[in-house]
């Protein structure tokens, strides 16, 4: 046994004292929410070829809220490609929040918006499990403003009662409803095989 009360003034450890944060982790469903950019950092990447821009973003409402996305940005890249993905990015973000002229990231921070995310998978943490097991991330796609009439309703409020939480019944599953999924499995395996070597092409 440990005695912890050195730790904390010779006092015991109080749970009720500590700010709470989310330590979920796993995907959220696709869709679009309201979040903001909490925090930023600049920095030159690995390979010292371009730098970095990271976001740290957070879901502000709904059944995710507090839950923390981040977006590693390479604004300025030798792979002119990448550069031109991640500037349209920061283009995006600056739109959304009426940033016309961005000198300093504080601009673009504690701004409500609206982010776009996707599921995918985690190259680099299914590479470092190393047990064959895939992982999946949340990836943002995009950002826009609260106010756009062109990007689907947020996918984060909260359900009108407890209704709304059931599961719909189940259906029946007949051989054509089975034809239908091996099929699609089939497709989405034929997709990500085109993906990955996608991939390997160095733009």
């Amino acid at each position: 046994m440990n005695n912890l009360t050195h730790l904390f003034n010779n006092k015991g450890f109080n749970p009720s004292q500590v700010d709470r944060v989310n330590t979920d982790f796993s995907p959220i469903p696709e869709g679009t929410y309201r979040a903001e950019i909490t925090k930023t950092e600049l920095a030159d990447n690995k390979n010292n070829t371009g730098v970095n821009l990271t976001l740290k973003v957070t879901i502000e409402t709904g059944l995710f809220a507090n839950r923390i996305l981040f977006d590693n940005l390479c604004v300025i890249h030798e792979n002119t490609h990448a550069q031109s993905i991640a500037q349209t990015k920061l283009a995006q973000i600056c739109d959304a929040v009426g940033v016309t002229d961005l000198k300093d990231t504080s601009q673009i921070c504690n701004k409500s918006l609206a982010i776009k995310v996707k599921v995918e998978l985690d190259e680099y943490a299914t590479d470092k499990l190393n047990t064959g097991e895939k992982v999946m991330r949340t990836s943002i796609t995009g950002y826009y403003p609260l106010s756009s009439n062109s990007e689907p309703e947020l996918s984060n409020s909260e359900p009108k009662d407890k209704t709304d939480r059931q599961l719909a019944p189940k259906k029946q599953v007949t051989p054509k409803h089975k034809e239908t999924v091996n099929n699609y499995s089939k497709l989405m395996k034929d997709m990500e095989e085109v993906e990955s070597f996608n991939d390997d092409i160095d733009f």
